[in-house]
């Protein structure tokens, strides 16, 4: 897909998808949330499964197959203890 299809599909600007993909950020607006929000929903497949499936599905799309890269995904997740969920936190009392 071209810049120019994405930024008519996002409903942003062709300019805007350029600086989103450069990794130069000028701004944060709104264009860049519409553009992100839609890579998100609609190019993004999903993860299947429950517990450990669903964290060795999200792992298995993203790997590389190389050992660095498998290493340097672990240090991420591991980095993400403590994380807490905004949406279906159970919370006592």
């Amino acid at each position: 897909m071209t810049q120019t299809e994405l930024a008519r599909r996002a409903g942003v600007s062709q300019p805007t998808v350029s600086r989103a993909s450069s990794g130069v950020p000028k701004r944060h607006g709104a264009a860049e949330t519409r553009l992100f929000t839609y890579i998100h929903e609609r190019l993004t497949p999903p993860i299947e499964g429950t517990g450990s499936d669903l964290i060795a599905n999200a792992f298995l799309q993203v790997w590389d197959r190389s050992d660095a890269h498998a290493r340097a995904i672990a240090r991420i997740i591991v980095a993400c203890r403590g994380l807490i969920p905004r949406e279906g936190i159970e919370r006592d009392g």
